[in-house]
């Protein structure tokens, strides 16, 4: 330490002071004058007459108010350092006084004087060089003072010094000059004319100055010089207080600022026009810095969602634009920032982020600033929306007339001279040529057929001549191949080089024409089906039909019954096979067709592929070709149509197939109506039978009805009569004779009933699975009393289990009445046998009811289902009969899928046989 001596005051008890002196002398190594205080008398202490250097403090709580022991501490802390040493270990206290007083804390628990000086002695030497520092200043005022003067005298600003009553006491040279007067002349300007606002303007700056309010005041006020030449100055005041703060004096500068306000006075007006070219101008202008963000913006500029120019200040195109259209605008001033080149009316499409799309036509220059540096960009956009649409607009239409000509399904060709200078793509396809360059530059009669030739040089010639159009429906062609093709050829006039040209349109009608020549097929097909007799000569002319088209030398039609599962060939023509029989559904080509429902034009390669695999089975002869198309009516296949040759297997082509496909739909229709109409006309024929048969059969039956109530009638007017005069044995002969007829009477009219119940739909058909053996046995069970009495034996010679698919009840009924006739007609110690035969093939079971009778004559055999010729015998033993029961068992064996018929010979014995259908 430089100083000599030190003091240092001492706040504590005696005993604490005694304790500190030795160790504080010791450290310090100095002379040290120790002052001790007790705190009640701190307060008493004249700090500036003891000058103190440093102060220790102990405080305890017991004897310490703390609050004026901690205002002590702050209050000679601002005058030289201070440590305190805490009695007690208290952390609130200690941080109360580190954090309040700023000064060192020790607990005398912890107590540890080397920390102690070392912070002491680190605290004295800061207040050492703030002294130091202090002295050093008021050396240097006299120093200050001096070169304020020189700066006030030699300053480019004109000054000048008021009082506090606001008299000019002193004014520079500088401003002398500037309002060209003596500081004499200026003196008898006040502070209020130097500073006060002009008369118009209010100033609450000023006010506040004059008031007290502020120590200082700028203002901008227009001045004249003594030849009475305004100017313009900055002027701005600022007070000097005393040590008692009191205003002592006023400095005021005078800054001339009139090239300034000049200056600013042409931007404005600069500014101004520039606002008006922004505000007016319909086009987009901006300006951007060097970080792409506006700066300055107009008030048509095309900013999306912007409604006030100001707000896009400090944004970027990315801001308003959809991401590709700002990234490209974004790059493009990278590049001219770089290379300081302008981009010049620059087409761009603008896209925004809700989908809109403008078109603008933008000019971006670069901005230089004093340092020849670009500072930024300035961009003009003009919006060329409405007329890049409509140029837009017209590329589409005449990209659309160049891809309709193009793409055109016609061939399209500018021929100048008879040679071809344009021909459109569909040239490829329809002349079969490689491309173009085949057709360019030939003569266009290369492709005319030689046979109009002629005509097409003549069209031409006058079209080159009179500009006029020409047509021509009728027309052949060329291909490339040589094939020839129908067409029809348009001329119209059109110009090449100047030069009388023709545009050819052409096209390719023989598909048209193919389907002329199909309807008139089908029309011709369609009126065969009216003037043909029958089927057969409807299949004759379709057959013909045909052949217009294809190779026919091989020709069927076939047809399927789905209720007999039977295929029907009503026309058949082969070279190998003179005819068709009818035929189960099976395996051939045919059925095939049938079950795909499908076209086929099979090669001999693929017949044989199908007939390897075993997906179709040869019927007849191996053809090489094969072409079958389905006879469909509402997507349900009927039949086939089929043509085939035994020895060229190239005859058929996927046309031909096509065409037969076109021919099959009318040909399903017409053999559908002509099936209905014959249908419709056997039954009326059926009809008439039926009506007279019924009317022949009611005649036979109120004949049978007749004769028994006569023979009733007879007999019991006779008993009656003479009943008192008859015998006993004559009484029961009669009685005998009555009761037959009365049975006979009762088998009519319970057949009877049982026929017109059938007829009128009230007895229902209702098939289930049925054993046949167990059906015979309980209905020769009904009988056995019959047979008993002319004992004859019933056999029963169904041994195997069948089962059949019947009404039980019809069937029944059927058995019934068979034995019932068996019995009638064989005579005693006769037998009738049963038997069934079980027919694999056809998936039916046939009965045979056999007898040993009478037999019966050719004739009778003939008539017996027949309901207009009721025969009714009597029995080996007079047996009566109604006639019907037949009738009624042929009913029922039809209506159960079943047919019936009889073989008997005359003395031999009779056999009724009948079919009945397997059940599944």
């Amino acid at each position: 330490m430089t100083k000599e001596s030190l003091s240092c005051l001492v706040i504590g008890e005696k005993s604490e002071f005694i304790k500190l002196r030795d160790l504080l002398k010791e450290g310090f190594g100095t002379k040290l004058s120790l002052i001790n205080s007790l705190p009640i008398n701190v307060a008493s202490i004249d700090f500036n007459e003891f000058n103190f250097d440093f102060c220790v403090c102990i405080f305890d709580e017991k004897t310490n108010i703390y609050s004026d022991f901690l205002n002590f501490i702050t209050f000679a802390k601002k005058s030289f350092p201070v440590a305190v040493i805490l009695k007690e270990k208290n952390y609130k206290i200690a941080f109360e006084i580190l954090n309040q007083a700023k000064t060192a804390c020790f607990f005398e628990d912890e107590f540890n004087k080397d920390e102690l000086l070392t912070k002491l002695k680190k605290d004295l030497n800061k207040n050492s060089k703030k002294k130091n520092e202090s002295k050093l200043n008021t050396e240097t005022n006299h120093e200050f003072s001096s070169a304020v003067e020189n700066i006030f005298l030699s300053s480019r600003l004109g000054a000048a010094i008021f009082d506090a009553d606001g008299n000019m006491l002193f004014a520079n040279p500088s401003l002398e000059k500037l309002f060209g007067m003596n500081s004499v002349e200026l003196k008898q300007f006040g502070l209020a004319e130097i500073c006060k606002p002009d008369y118009n303007t209010y100033n609450e700056d000023y006010n506040s100055f004059i008031k007290g309010h502020t120590t200082s005041f700028d203002q901008k006020k227009s001045f004249s010089n003594k030849e009475g030449i305004f100017f313009w100055c900055k002027v701005s005041a600022s007070i000097i207080k005393d040590y008692k703060n009191l205003t002592k004096l006023i400095l005021v500068t005078f800054n001339n600022i009139s090239v300034e306000i000049k200056l600013k006075e042409e931007l404005e007006k600069e500014r101004y026009f520039l606002q008006a070219l922004l505000d007016n101008i319909p086009d987009a202008i901006y300006f951007k810095d060097i970080n792409h963000r506006f700066t300055k913006v107009s008030k048509f500029v095309h900013l999306h969602g912007l409604k006030n120019p100001e707000d896009a200040i400090g944004k970027t195109d990315f801001d308003f634009f959809a991401g590709e259209h700002a990234q490209s605008a974004y790059n493009d001033e990278e590049e001219i920032m770089k290379s300081g080149i302008p981009i010049i009316n620059k087409i761009e499409k603008e896209t925004f982020p809700n989908g809109d799309i403008a078109w603008v036509s933008t000019t971006k220059v670069p901005l230089i600033n004093k340092f020849n540096e670009v500072s930024g960009i300035v961009g003009i956009s003009r919006d060329i929306t409405d007329a890049k649409i409509k140029e837009l607009a017209l590329q589409r239409s005449e990209e659309r007339y160049r891809n309709l000509v193009e793409y055109s399904p016609d061939l399209i060709a500018v021929v100048y001279n008879n040679r071809v200078i344009y021909v459109n793509s569909t040239a490829m396809e329809m002349l079969k040529v490689p491309g173009k360059d085949s057709v360019i530059n030939k003569n266009i009669m290369d492709f005319a057929h030689p046979r109009f030739a002629k005509l097409v040089k003549e069209y031409l010639e006058e079209t080159y001549k009179n500009k006029k159009p020409f047509k021509i429906s009728n027309f052949k062609a060329l291909k490339a191949t040589g094939e020839s093709f129908d067409v029809e050829v348009t001329g119209i006039p059109t110009s090449y080089n100047g030069k009388n040209a023709v545009q050819l349109i052409i096209r390719d009608i023989t598909e048209f024409k193919k389907q002329e020549k199909l309807k008139q097929t089908t029309m011709e097909i369609l009126h065969a089906s009216n003037s043909t007799r029958n089927l057969d000569e409807l299949f004759k002319y379709i057959h013909r039909i045909i052949g217009r088209w294809m190779s026919v030398k091989n020709f069927y039609i076939a047809l399927h019954d789905e209720v007999t599962n039977m295929i029907s060939f009503p026309y058949f023509i082969d070279e190998e096979d003179d005819f068709a029989p009818p035929q189960k559904f099976g395996n051939g080509l045919t059925e095939y067709i049938i079950r795909t429902g499908e076209a086929k034009l099979l090669t001999e390669n693929q017949l044989k592929e199908l007939y390897n695999s075993k997906e179709v089975s040869l019927v007849g002869a191996f053809s090489k070709v094969w072409l079958g198309v389905p006879l469909q009516i509402k997507e349900k296949t009927i039949g086939v149509l089929v043509v085939q040759d035994y020895k060229n297997e190239n005859v058929y082509t996927e046309h031909d197939k096509e065409i037969l496909e076109l021919i099959s739909f009318t040909v399903s229709r017409v053999i559908e109506r002509k099936q209905a109409e014959d249908e419709r006309l056997n039954y009326i024929d059926q009809l008439k039978d039926i009506n007279a048969t019924k009317d022949r059969f009611f005649s036979f039956v109120s004949h049978d009805l007749r004769s028994p109530f006569s023979s009733l009638l007879g007999f019991t007017d006779l008993v009656l009569e003479d009943f008192g005069n008859l015998s006993r044995e004559e009484l029961k002969c009669y009685l005998e004779i009555i009761n037959s007829s009365a049975k006979n009477l009762y088998n009519l009219l319970n057949n009877l009933l049982e026929f017109s119940r059938f007829q009128t739909g009230r007895i229902k058909y209702t098939p289930h699975e049925t054993d046949l053996a167990k059906l015979v046995q309980k209905n020769m069970a009904l009988i056995e009393g019959n047979a008993i009495k002319k004992e004859i034996i019933l056999i029963n010679a169904i041994h195997q289990e069948l089962f059949v698919f019947v009404d039980e009840e019809m069937i029944s009924s059927v058995l019934q009445n068979l034995l019932s006739n068996a019995i009638k007609f064989t005579q005693r110690n006769g037998i009738i046998k049963v038997e069934a035969t079980l027919t694999e093939v056809s998936g039916e079971v046939m009965v045979s009811v056999e007898d040993n009778g009478i037999g019966m004559e050719y004739d009778v055999v003939e008539n017996l289902f027949k309901i207009d010729v009721i025969h009714s015998t009597s029995g080996t033993e007079k047996e009566s009969g109604t006639g019907l029961g037949l009738i009624l068992t042929k009913e029922f064996v039809e209506t159960n899928k079943g047919k019936i018929w009889v073989e008997s010979t005359p003395g031999k014995g009779t056999t009724f046989r009948f079919t009945l259908p397997l059940a599944e």
